[in-house]
């Protein structure tokens, strides 16, 4: 059980240092390669993390990679958002919020499946 637990930790931090790439990698070349890092990793990883948190109920969908890049993109535009504007860093209920928002955005976008429901901790 700890090992499950720290392979989907140390995925979800893939994830996140190729969300970093996104954002501070200088120049095109280096924007590129991060989407398509991020990309694979949404493809070969995030399907490995239970619904609704990762994209495990789209792993074999063959419009997966599409919507993993379609993702990147959203993350991308929003990251550079919010680092043009300025200001305080929204709370982590509204980052959240917002990451499932985009995901489902691409989701409809692309006649996936809805995300599924959060499960509500009791």
């Amino acid at each position: 059980m700890h090992k499950r637990h720290c392979r989907t930790g140390l995925r979800r931090g893939s994830l996140a240092c190729a969300l970093a790439l996104l954002v501070c990698g200088p120049g095109a070349r280096a924007d590129e390669a991060a989407r398509v890092a991020y990309q694979d990793m949404c493809v070969h990883q995030a399907t490995g993390i239970p619904a609704p948190m990762g994209e495990s109920d789209l792993k074999g969908h063959p419009s997966l990679k599409i919507y993993c890049g379609c993702v990147a993109a959203a993350f991308e535009e929003r990251a550079l958002q919010r680092r043009q504007q300025g200001g305080p860093q929204p709370s982590l209920q509204q980052s959240v919020q917002e990451e499932r928002d985009l995901r489902s955005a691409c989701r409809a976008k692309l006649n996936m499946p809805p995300l599924p429901a959060r499960s509500v901790p009791q």
